[in-house]
């Protein structure tokens, strides 16, 4: 039986532009990559700390896993101002990555330490490296 976590709508899209910011400077930085850091971040921390960061639901897709309520919450920032999505051409392909708005703040007050060591370790493994 799958495990059910209370998922924070909050801190899953301070998150998602915690990590766009952390990653403005990562030409491989996209769409797909934002889902896996997503991923990995909230995995790792249920495994060090007990619980996940942002209690999202995910799913198995051929690019590989994303959250389950990924295109609503993009929706949700884009539609308040906070973010964008920005497409560029990568190579032979397309990339659609979130932006940061210039005048918009991540509250990372919301996290606890420990939960944002993690993302910063995920990131940082997967920067430069295509998704």
């Amino acid at each position: 039986m799958p495990m059910k976590f209370n998922f924070n709508e909050t801190k899953f899209r301070e998150l998602a532009l915690y990590i766009a910011g952390k990653c403005a400077g990562d030409p491989t930085f996209d769409a797909i990559k934002l889902n896996k850091i997503l991923y990995y971040a909230d995995f790792a921390a249920y495994r060090q700390l007990g619980s996940p960061i942002t209690g999202a639901e995910y799913r198995k897709y051929a690019e590989g896993p994303a959250p389950a309520c990924m295109v609503e919450q993009s929706r949700i920032l884009i539609d308040s101002g906070d973010a964008s999505i920005e497409q560029r051409v990568y190579f032979t392909g397309a990339q659609r990555r979130l932006v940061v708005a210039d005048d918009r703040k991540v509250r990372i007050d919301i996290f606890d330490p420990g939960e944002l060591e993690i993302v910063d370790e995920v990131a940082e493994f997967f920067y430069g490296k295509t998704a």
